[in-house]
């Protein structure tokens, strides 16, 4: 469990998000994961976030319409809603420090 954490938080830092949600949902083809869809105001590309292990309970944070920024090799995202209001928050899958360096180092 602590290694897939790791594993997931790794993948996660690597995105670059700069989109608007456009759909947030449980997904009930995936068990009812806690899914989010941003879609890329620069490409238009459409990215699906699956946050079931996601311990800061983003998911609940987030609506449709939100805007959704993260630079990539972070993880905490700026949250920018259509009325002007903003929030950052800390997307935390339960990675461990040593396991996350143990992984790193396996890499």
């Amino acid at each position: 469990m602590e290694e897939g954490a790791c594993n997931e938080y790794l993948e996660f830092s690597k995105l670059e998000l700069n989109g608007v949600v456009i759909a947030k949902y449980f997904d009930s083809m995936q068990h009812s994961y806690p899914t989010v869809i941003i879609k890329n105001i620069d490409s238009a590309k459409l990215i699906t976030l699956n946050l079931v292990n996601d311990t800061s309970n983003s998911y609940l944070s987030i609506i449709v319409d939100d805007a959704i920024y993260k630079p990539k090799n972070q993880i905490e995202i700026m949250v920018k809603r259509k009325g002007g209001n903003s929030f950052t928050k800390k997307i935390d899958f339960g990675c461990k420090e040593n396991i996350l360096q143990k992984i790193k180092l396996n890499r």
